[in-house]
C-alpha cells in the first residue's frame, strides 16, 4: 500500500482489501500518463532517446494493467510509434547530410521499421472495433501510418491510407468533398476554431506523398490550401506555418516555378528559414531541410539585413508570449508552439522531477522498475533488450 494514500483511500482499502489493487493500478496510470507527456514532450524537442525511454515505459505499463488493446493503450502505442518514425527520419536526415553517417541512417531504417509495426497493430486493432471509421482516433492512426509508409517509400500503400482518413473526416465533419477545393473553403471557415487540425494534417501528408509520386499539380493544391490555412490559424511565425511554406516551396521548385518557390520559402518578410533556426532549432531536420532547399533553388536571400532585423524582432516578440507557452507546454495538447524554447526547459524540468516523484511514490516495485519493465514484455509476447545509447527496445516476437 502507498504510504500516500488520502485517509478515504485507506478506510476503502481496509474495508474491502481487494480495493488495494484497484488502488495500485490507478497510481501506475497516473504515472504512465506522466511519463507519456514527458516523452512528448521531449519528442517535440528533439531528446528522442529519452523520449523514446519514458514513452516504452509507458506503452508496456499501459498495456499490463489495461490490456494490449484497450483504447489507452492504444494511444501510446500511436505516441511511441510517431516518436520513433520521428527519431528514425531525423537520424536519416543526419546521415544525409554526412556521407561516413552510414551507421546512422541504417539505425534510422530500424527504427522506421519498428514504428510501422507498431502503428500498423494499431490500426489494426481500431479498425475490428471501428469498421465504418466514424472514430477520429482511428482516423489519426490510418494518417500517422500512412504518412510513415510515405517516408519508406511504400508510395500506394501510404496513398491509399491517407486518402481513406481524409474522406472519413470529411465525413465527419460534414465536408461535401475530400477535393483540394473544398477542403481549402472548409479550413479556411474553421481555422480559429481548431476544428481543422487533423484535416490539415491529413490534407499536407497526402499533398507530400502526391509530390513524392510525382503528381505536382495534386500536391500543389493540396499544400497551397494548408499553408493559406496554417497562416490564417497561426501566423508566420508557428513552426506550422514554416513546414507547410517549406513543402510548398519544394512542390514549386519540381514545376519549375523557382521565384514562385523561392517567395513561398522565405514568406513575407523573406526570414522565414531563419525564424526556422530559432522555433525548430538549427538541427531540427526541418530546419536543415528548409535552409537546404534554400540553396537547392540557387538564390542568395534577398535583403539579409531585414531578415536578420526580422530575427531580432522575432526573438523580442518571443519573450511576449511565455506564460501562454508555459500553460500550453504543460497541458497534453495535439499541437505544441515553440515559439520560447527556454520556457519549454523548465516546464520540462518540472515535468521530469513529476514524473520522478510519481514513480518513487509508486510502490516498491519501483525498485526493480527495469526488472520489472521486461517482466511486463516478457507477459505481453514482447522481447525487451537493449540498444546501444537508447535504453530499452520493444519488438513483438
Amino acid at each position: 500500500m502507498r504510504d500516500s494514500f488520502n485517509a478515504g483511500e485507506k478506510q476503502l482499502v481496509t474495508q474491502n482489501p481487494k480495493m488495494a489493487k484497484v488502488m495500485e493500478d490507478v497510481q501506475k496510470l497516473k504515472r504512465f500518463e506522466l511519463e507519456e507527456k514527458v516523452a512528448k514532450l521531449l519528442d517535440h524537442h528533439g531528446n528522442f532517446e529519452e523520449a523514446e525511454r519514458y514513452g516504452r515505459e509507458a506503452l508496456a505499463g499501459n498495456a499490463e494493467v489495461l490490456g494490449p488493446h484497450h483504447k489507452r493503450t492504444l494511444r501510446s502505442m500511436d505516441s511511441l510509434g510517431n516518436l520513433l518514425k520521428h527519431e528514425g527520419l531525423a537520424l536519416e536526415a543526419n546521415a544525409g547530410s554526412r556521407a561516413s553517417r552510414i551507421g546512422e541512417a541504417a539505425a534510422g531504417a530500424a527504427l522506421l521499421k519498428e514504428a510501422e509495426k507498431l502503428l500498423r497493430e494499431s490500426c489494426l486493432a481500431r479498425q475490428e472495433s471501428d469498421p465504418n471509421l466514424k472514430d477520429p482516433e482511428t482516423l489519426r492512426a490510418m494518417a500517422s501510418l500512412g504518412h510513415l509508409l510515405d517516408a519508406e517509400g511504400k508510395l500506394e500503400d501510404g496513398e491509399h491510407l491517407l486518402e481513406q482518413a481524409l474522406e472519413g473526416e470529411c465525413r465527419l465533419h460534414g465536408i461535401p468533398s475530400s477535393d483540394p477545393v473544398s477542403l481549402a473553403r472548409w479550413t479556411s471557415d474553421h481555422s480559429k476554431d481548431g476544428s481543422n487540425r487533423d484535416v490539415l494534417k491529413m490534407m499536407s501528408s497526402l499533398g507530400q506523398l502526391k509530390m513524392h509520386e510525382k503528381k505536382y499539380d495534386e500536391a500543389e493544391a493540396l499544400l497551397r490550401a494548408d499553408l493559406d490555412a496554417e497562416v490564417a490559424a497561426w501566423g508566420e511565425r508557428d513552426f506550422r506555418t514554416l513546414i507547410a511554406r517549406s513543402e510548398l516551396s519544394q512542390c514549386l521548385k519540381e514545376l519549375g516555378r523557382l521565384d514562385e518557390a523561392y517567395d513561398v520559402l522565405m514568406g513575407p518578410n523573406e526570414d522565414a528559414p531563419y525564424i526556422a533556426q530559432s522555433v525548430l532549432g538549427p538541427a531540427h531536420p526541418k530546419t536543415i531541410q528548409m535552409l537546404d532547399r534554400m540553396r537547392q533553388i540557387g538564390k542568395a536571400p534577398k535583403g539579409s539585413g531585414q531578415s536578420a532585423s526580422g530575427l531580432a524582432k522575432h526573438r523580442e516578440q518571443m519573450a511576449e508570449h511565455r506564460e501562454a507557452f508555459a500553460l500550453a507546454v504543460v497541458r497534453e495538447s495535439t499541437a505544441f508552439n515553440l515559439n520560447e524554447p527556454s520556457v519549454g526547459g523548465d516546464a520540462l524540468a518540472g515535468l521530469r522531477e513529476d514524473s520522478v516523484d510519481a514513480t518513487v511514490e509508486a510502490d516498491e516495485e519501483t525498485s526493480a522498475r527495469r526488472t520489472l519493465t521486461n517482466d511486463r514484455g516478457r507477459r505481453l509476447g514482447l522481447d525487451v533488450t537493449r540498444r546501444t545509447g537508447s535504453g530499452s527496445v520493444l519488438t513483438p516476437h
